[in-house]
């Protein structure tokens, strides 16, 4: 079935395949000089054009960093710490000033009210050695603490986005802001969300509101709020981190769609926001930044264990496998083993009969006991993975003999025979592929492949993969129902069993998968491709993996076109968050990818 991409959200994705000829982009481990001739030539269009319209600029009545005149005084600020320009620091300063003479009281966070402009212009003024005019601008921004009790703890408008502008401050000059002030805000930020959780309907033990809306994403929402509470790390408690934090960022891995999405709010079931302020794009940070507190959420993990679910992902052998590898990693070699002892007992004390899938199933577990494998070494007993490889194997040929099947192995979950990687087949014969060493010469060629042929009949005619067995509608293209996650078992077939046909499935597959990521409304960080391309340069930085860095060179060689596929002309165009301010801070920005961070959002 064809997509009518009028109807969406997204322009389709032309940009050539990383492994064929788009790796023009990019070298070894940077952005090519093809590209960043591109970039220079664009950037410098940009930043004149924001010189031209001076007048323009400050003829506007916003003050704001998110839309107003401040947000591109903090692109000259970044102008002047990255080239040591002078005249982007007089022009910041010179615009600040302004705002913080004129501007009105428009509440107490960084991007839309007046913390913004007062810590712009300490740091301007500080940076021009601007003794007494520093130390007034910093004394009304510490005395914004007390005004505004009632205000909203989101990160555009409220609480989160004061505190984010004391850390701004903290990161430049560290003698400024007290740790009182500091640990304040926080205690303000907790204890509304703890007494908004105590009346809503809701599992999370912190639940902030914004226009009687339960928003999730990094603008108005809890991925925001989080990842700015995670950047006081040093300052939390630990019965906050784990009590509070902890277990709110757990449960919005349950917010997710299918598609590894994230609601924009708990009471919105469309997904079609791929944006920072709504959607994946936002989280990125929160959860690299969660990751950094691995050791302690994962002994966290492990002292809560149900005992009812053994898969790796949603069930207790999750917590014990991460808790063995990251204590092994750290040298803590007797905990590591108390906690691989208690993977390997795991089977004899949650449910009796549970199901086979990766998610929730026997295959999760294996896939645990694979990965302590992976990470530490040949630790986990020869028969404990053997006996769980037969059990997973002997499910499915049972279910298919009893109901006559046309493939050697058959598994259902609620009764539906899914054929996706998280739910169906393709993810039960990938994991038992990854245990290959361990499998039987009949298990391999008798059982698996046979099952595998059979899965190449339930593609569509776009070459997209079935979500379960009789399923006609052609509309998922996602991990857990669709072709990326067959990628990873035809890719992985084609080494075990040396067939190119294999290889050329996973091919198709990847043809299908390319294709979302280049929205619409245009290039701005807030709702446009350059904020996108920020996700994929943070993944790159935390993950070293190069094909990051060439989608993000992919969306960076779009953004260069500017005009061109402007398809809406944003309300405030010279602004930073969506306007070309934005663009032109990503263009300088990404032109040293390992420093390049989200502005006004990522601390770290």
């Amino acid at each position: 079935m064809s997509i009518d991409y009028r109807k969406e959200r997204y322009i389709l994705n032309n940009y050539a395949r990383f492994l064929t000829e788009g790796t023009s982009f990019v070298t070894a481990n940077d952005i090519s000089t093809e590209l960043f001739q591109k970039i220079e030539v664009a950037e410098k269009g940009l930043y004149q054009q924001l010189i031209d319209s001076e007048r323009q600029i400050t003829a506007c009545s916003n003050y704001s960093i998110y839309v107003g005149t401040t947000g591109i005084a903090m692109l000259y600020l970044y102008k002047y710490m990255k080239n040591n320009d002078s005249s982007a620091l007089t022009r910041g300063k010179r615009i600040v000033a302004e705002a913080n003479e004129k501007g009105k009281y428009t509440g107490i966070s960084f991007l839309r009210g007046n913390a913004g402009p007062l810590a712009l212009g300490f740091i301007f003024n500080a940076f021009a050695s601007g003794g007494s005019s520093a130390t007034e601008l910093s004394r009304r921004l510490c005395a914004l603490a007390d005004k505004d009790v009632d205000s909203p703890c989101e990160l555009l408008n409220g609480r989160a986005g004061y505190l984010y502008a004391l850390l701004f401050v903290q990161k430049y000059f560290n003698n400024v802001i007290s740790e009182e002030l500091l640990r304040k805000q926080i205690s303000i930020i907790l204890r509304e969300g703890v007494r908004r959780a105590e009346i809503t309907p809701c599992e999370a033990p912190l639940v902030y509101e914004w226009y009687d809306t339960n928003y999730l994403g990094a603008a108005h929402g809890l991925a925001g709020i989080l990842y700015i509470l995670l950047c006081c790390s040093r300052l939390l408690t630990s019965k906050e981190k784990n009590d509070l934090i902890q277990p709110t960022i757990e449960w919005l891995l349950t917010q997710r769609f299918p598609s590894g999405n994230f609601k924009p709010s708990t009471d919105k079931d469309e997904d079609n926001l791929v944006q920072w302020c709504h959607g994946a794009p936002g989280f990125v940070h929160l959860f690299t930044l969660a990751s950094e507190k691995a050791k302690d959420l994962a002994e966290k993990g492990v002292s809560q264990l149900r005992q009812d679910e053994i898969s790796f992902l949603l069930g207790d052998a999750g917590p014990l496998a991460l808790a063995a590898v990251v204590n092994s990693k750290l040298g803590d070699h007797e905990l590591s083993r108390q906690f691989i002892q208690g993977l390997i007992d795991l089977p004899t004390k949650a449910s009796s009969s549970p199901p086979y899938e990766l998610l929730y199933g026997r295959v999760g577990y294996l896939y645990a006991l694979l990965f302590v494998e992976n990470e530490i070494g040949p630790i986990i007993p020869v028969e404990v993975i053997k006996d769980c490889i037969e059990a997973i194997i002997e499910g499915g040929v049972s279910k298919a003999q009893s109901t006559h099947f046309p493939a050697p192995l058959q598994y259902e979950w609620y009764n539906t025979n899914y054929l996706g990687a998280a739910h169906g087949v393709a993810g039960i014969l990938y994991v038992l592929l990854c245990a290959n060493q361990f499998l039987t010469e009949v298990q391999r060629q008798q059982i698996i492949k046979p099952t595998i042929d059979w899965l190449k009949e339930n593609r569509f005619p776009s070459g997209n993969f079935k979500s379960s067995y009789g399923r006609d509608r052609d509309s998922l293209v996602h991990w857990c129902h669709g072709s990326p996650g067959f990628v990873y078992l035809f890719m992985l077939a084609h080494k075990v069993y040396n067939n190119p046909e294999y290889k050329d499935l996973a091919i198709q597959c990847g043809d299908v998968v390319w294709h979302r990521g280049l929205l619409k409304k245009g290039y701005s960080i807030c709702h446009g491709v350059s904020g996108n391309a920020y996700a994929f340069l943070h993944l790159y930085k935390n993950t070293r993996d190069l094909k990051y860095l060439y989608q993000a060179a992919c969306f960076l060689d779009w953004c260069t076109t500017y005009p061109t596929h402007e398809g809406r002309k944003p309300d405030t165009p010279y602004s930073l968050f969506e306007g070309i301010a934005g663009l032109d801070y990503f263009l300088t920005d990404v032109q040293n990818p390992e420093d390049a961070n989200f502005p006004a959002f990522a601390l770290i």
